[in-house]
C-alpha cells in the first residue's frame, strides 16, 4: 500500500531527523519527511507540508482535517473521530505528528495527549512516543517504563547499529 509505505517512510525520516538534533526546526523536519513520503504518496507528501497551518487549528479542527484526509484516500465512510482516533493508517500517522509537534518538548504532555484522544491510540501512542523518544532520548523517558520494555538490550543495540550506520553514511 502507497500510503502506508508513504507513512513509514515519513516516520522513519523524522527518526532518523530528530535522533541527532538537539532543537525542532519545523521547516527542515517538514521537508524530510515530505521527501520521504513522497517517493511512495504525492498527497501524503502534501499533507506533512500543511502542518504549519495545521498546528495553528485547534485539537478537534485538526483531527477533522484528518479525518477528510483519511476519506480522501480510500476510507468510506467517514469516520466519525469524536468515539476517538479511527483505525486508519493515514489518520493515526498525522495525528502522532500532530500529537508529537504540538509539545516536542515534553514526553508525558505528548503522550498524555495522545492517549486522551481514545479510540486507536495503541498505534498512536506508540509513534508519538516513537518521535517524542527520539529527539527527546532515553533520559527524558520516564524510568519505570524503559526498564520494563521488553527486549530493551536487543532493541538498543539495533537501534545503535542503525544510527552509526546512518552516520557513517552522512560523512
Amino acid at each position: 500500500d502507497p500510503l502506508v509505505a508513504a507513512a513509514a517512510a515519513a516516520l522513519a525520516a523524522a527518526v532518523a531527523g530528530l535522533v541527532v538534533s538537539t532543537e525542532i526546526i519545523l521547516g527542515r523536519l517538514l521537508d524530510q519527511m515530505s521527501q520521504a513520503a513522497g517517493r511512495f504518496h504525492g498527497d501524503t507528501a502534501e499533507r506533512i507540508l500543511d502542518f504549519p497551518r495545521i498546528l495553528s487549528l485547534t485539537e478537534y479542527r485538526a483531527l477533522e482535517q484528518f479525518d477528510l484526509a483519511a476519506f480522501k484516500s480510500g476510507r468510506d465512510p467517514m469516520a466519525t473521530y469524536n468515539a476517538g482516533i479511527p483505525d486508519h493508517g493515514l489518520f493515526v500517522f498525522l495525528a502522532a505528528v500532530y500529537y508529537f509537534l504540538r509539545s516536542p518538548y515534553d514526553f508525558e504532555k505528548t503522550l498524555a495527549a495522545s492517549l486522551r484522544a481514545g479510540g486507536e491510540v495503541s498505534t498512536l501512542c506508540a509513534l508519538t512516543g516513537s518521535l517524542s523518544g527520539a529527539f527527546l532520548g532515553e533520559e527524558a523517558l520516564p524510568m519505570d517504563l524503559v526498564e520494563k520494555m521488553q527486549q530493551r538490550q536487543w532493541l538498543q543495540s539495533q537501534s545503535d547499529a542503525l544510527l552509526e550506520v546512518w552516520e557513517k553514511k552522512k560523512s
